[in-house]
């Protein structure tokens, strides 16, 4: 598959005629999502374009949901520190409302984190959660569980 990306990219067409002579999947996706089809029309090479869907490559490939997975993999930077302690050290003479805001982030980084669930979530820190999603304003996105 690598194989004919790459004679794609090149704008290769003997290569990519002898790829699809050899019965390769036209209908595979890169790392990007994309497939032969989707890569030569934003190159815009209407020859390739054209011998991929003489070989059977799908025009209108489905495609695959948008998931957002919000979970955080760690609070913690590289070299061992904490988000949370550096960015109280970084807000100590800073005003109230700005030390609330952070302590705010926290929480939701903290109920994010893969170290956390909503049930180890203080009922504090769900209040403040909420406050912040009725401060902000929300919209409907599927999340993955």
């Amino acid at each position: 598959m690598e194989k004919l990306f790459a004679a794609i990219q090149k704008s290769d067409v003997e290569q990519v005629k002898q790829l699809l002579a050899s019965g390769i999947d036209l209908d595979q996706k890169d790392g990007n999502g994309q497939t032969a089809l989707t890569l030569a029309s934003s190159i815009g090479n209407s020859e390739i374009i054209n011998l991929l869907i003489s070989a059977g490559a799908k025009v209108n490939v489905e495609p695959e949901p948008l998931v957002l997975n919000p979970r955080i993999s760690s609070p913690k930077l590289p070299g061992g520190q904490n988000l949370g302690d550096l960015i109280a050290q970084a807000t100590g003479e800073a005003s109230e409302e700005v030390k609330n805001f952070y302590a705010r982030f926290m929480s939701v980084v903290d109920a994010l984190s893969e170290d956390e669930t909503d049930e180890e979530m203080t009922e504090k820190e769900q209040l403040m959660v909420e406050e912040d999603d009725e401060e902000c304003g929300s919209f409907p996105v599927k999340v993955a569980a």
